[in-house]
C-alpha cells in the first residue's frame, strides 16, 4: 500500500524478509512472490527491492484487470486507480468507465 500512495519514499522500496506480514503474504506464497517480482521488485536475499525504474506499469494495469473479474476484490481495484493514473495509463471497466 504503501508504494502506491508514495512510489518515491525509499523506506517502502524496501520489503524485509523477516517483517511477519512479508514471511506470511509473500515469502511463504509462491504465487505472490512471482507477483511482486513481475511488478518490479528484485529478490536481493533478505530484502525484495523495486527497481529504481518504479513499479512495471503494465504489470500493475493487468492485475488490475484481472482483479476486476473478482466482485470482492472491486474495492482494491478501486484502490490502484491512482497508481495506474500516476504511471500515465489509464484503466477502463469493461463498460467503459474509467477507475
Amino acid at each position: 500500500r504503501g508504494i502506491i500512495d508514495s512510489p518515491l519514499d525509499a523506506r517502502v522500496r524496501v520489503l524485509r524478509k523477516e517483517n511477519p506480514q512479508v514471511t506470511d503474504c509473500v515469502v511463504a506464497v509462491p504465487a505472490c512472490r512471482l507477483l511482486l517480482l513481475r511488478l518490479g521488485f528484485r529478490d536481493e536475499g533478505d530484502t525484495f527491492r523495486l527497481q529504481r525504474s518504479g513499479l512495471r506499469a503494465p504489470e500493475v494495469v493487468r492485475l488490475q484487470a484481472a482483479l476486476y473479474d473478482l466482485p470482492d476484490m472491486w474495492p482494491l481495484v478501486e484502490e490502484l486507480g491512482p497508481a495506474v493514473a500516476a504511471a500515465g495509463l489509464n484503466w477502463t471497466r469493461p463498460d467503459g468507465t474509467a477507475t
